[in-house]
């Protein structure tokens, strides 16, 4: 027999796969009836966005599923509950991972979301922004070094010596 906490994880795990589908996104009654009308969302992008009652979500492109080995339920209040999870975008020859917070309220009775973000994961082994662009900026200086070019600080230019 299940506990509470595990039929209410559950219960918040349906409803947030309904709003991967695109026939809930696209269906404002749908919505309303998971999304509290305070609610807010931080995109994978870093945009903020705050939900309007009778706002539809448009359709998602590929398909976003909820690894439900890695869902886990935070009591933070007995009317305030975090569910947080990965989850992962699969379009064309791609996937994404992205970690998953939710905060769900309990506001006349019902449970609905009352914030969501979702921040994509860099895929381990990869590098980003400037982080990479020193790592190659450190490896042509060094490869330079080996076939006797000095690197010239003043206009970035390379000059060849003898050895």
């Amino acid at each position: 027999m299940k506990s509470e906490e595990e039929k209410l994880k559950g219960t918040f795990i349906l409803k947030e796969e309904l709003l991967l589908k695109n026939d809930t996104r696209n269906d404002a009654k749908k919505i309303s009836e998971i999304v509290d009308e305070t609610c807010f969302e931080i995109s994978e992008s870093g945009q903020i966005f705050s939900y309007q009652p009778g706002q539809t979500f448009g359709d998602i492109d590929g398909v976003l599923y909820i690894d439900d080995s890695t869902v886990k339920l935070i009591n933070l209040s007995e009317e305030c509950k975090l569910l947080v999870y990965s989850a992962t975008r699969v379009k064309k020859n791609s996937r994404m991972k992205s970690a998953c917070s939710t905060i769900w309220k309990k506001t006349k009775g019902k449970w609905k979301i009352f914030f969501h973000q979702r921040t994509n994961c860099v895929p381990q082994g990869t590098r980003r922004g400037s982080e990479a662009e020193n790592e190659t900026d450190q490896l042509r200086t060094s490869a330079k070094r080996d076939r006797g070019t000095r690197v010239g600080k003043s206009k970035g230019t390379a000059k060849t010596v003898s050895k």
